[in-house]
């Protein structure tokens, strides 16, 4: 195993996350802050809430890593409202000075619906049916991407 110079003194039996420890001790550390604030006692589905919340979130992220630009991840009713505020207030607001993101399972979910569009109408739930895999409902529901708390709801 090649290495460098500066790290000629390290055993070669470590594993990746200790050899990478040791090698930082001596450099600067860029320490991230994150910080979750408590729920609003208002109801969040408004323009003049989700404003509110941005100016906060900007304030406190302002306080604690200056410069920074200021990241939401929310759900997608809440994104389309952010989206809308970035839109009609971007000098203020806009995609600058706010980086919004839907949360990771509203993205797959979304990706999911966006599969079953693709096979509606194809077939495929009638295979499965037909096959005795699983029953009309189900195929559907799994096209639409519908929640079952389930796992296993296809094959039962």
């Amino acid at each position: 195993m090649a290495r460098s110079s500066f790290c000629s003194n390290a055993d070669a039996h470590q594993s990746w996350a200790v050899f990478n420890t040791a090698d930082s001790r001596g450099c600067n550390i860029l320490i991230i802050t994150m910080d979750v604030l408590p729920m609003f006692t208002e109801k969040s589905q408004s323009l003049a809430m989700m404003l509110h919340t941005m100016n906060v979130v900007k304030a406190v992220l302002q306080c604690l890593n200056l410069g920074q630009i200021t990241g939401l991840v929310t759900d997608a009713p809440l994104y389309a409202l952010l989206k809308k505020i970035q839109f009609t207030m971007a000098d203020t607001h806009g995609e600058e000075k706010f980086f919004i993101t839907l949360g990771g399972m509203h993205i797959e979910l979304e990706a999911l619906r966006m599969a079953g569009n693709l096979f509606q109408g194809n077939g495929w739930t009638s295979v499965l049916v037909d096959a005795g895999v699983t029953t009309q409902g189900k195929a559907d529901s799994v096209l639409k991407a519908s929640c079952s708390r389930d796992p296993d709801m296809l094959t039962k």
